[in-house]
């Protein structure tokens, strides 16, 4: 559990799945909250070469509430009922070769803090290294230049297999089921 300098625990959003290379309309993003409760609204989640980054939302409602180790799947090209473990973006595909890079929350309307190390959460890359939004996670520490998990099988997903606080290539694996 994160604590920050008054004592209190915080959240701790990160990605932790991606099936990129699936069956059409099984694509999809996994997020889980590694740290005490807290609410996913308003934070952004940017696929490289797709446009615009997706603030995360329950259309309405800002407020998505996660427990702690709580996970909410993020689909990708199919239609479902928004709830606070599952969001849906049907018009959006994720590319085979890509990246997904995870924000602090923010009503700015403007993409310049998606350069800011402040604001990157978390990043992962598949396909092929140089990926869009690479070179914020190289500079926050959270990533290496040049490098992406690769040679995933069809319909297999990656994986974070890290604890809290690790970052980087060497914390995502392969998975058969997803």
């Amino acid at each position: 559990v994160d604590v920050v300098a008054s004592g209190a625990s915080v959240s701790d959003f990160r990605l932790v799945q991606v099936l990129f290379n699936g069956a059409a309309g099984t694509n999809a993003i996994e997020l889980v909250n590694l740290g005490a409760a807290g609410d996913l609204g308003l934070y952004r989640l940017k696929i490289a070469g797709v446009a615009p980054k997706l603030t995360l939302d329950l259309g309405n409602s800002h407020t998505i509430t996660v427990p702690g180790n709580g996970h909410v799947v993020i689909h990708f090209g199919s239609t479902g009922t928004n709830s606070t473990t599952d969001l849906f973006y049907p018009a959006v595909t994720l590319p085979t070769t890509g990246s997904a890079t995870l924000y602090v929350p923010s009503t700015f309307g403007s993409d310049t803090l998606l350069t800011s190390t402040n604001a990157i959460i978390d990043y992962v890359a598949w396909g092929a290294g140089g990926q869009e939004n690479e070179a914020t996670a190289v500079s926050a520490g959270f990533w290496t230049t040049g490098t992406a998990v690769t040679n995933v099988a069809a319909g297999h997903s990656i994986q974070f297999c890290g604890n809290p606080g690790q970052y980087g290539i060497a914390q995502w694996s392969e998975i058969g089921v997803p």
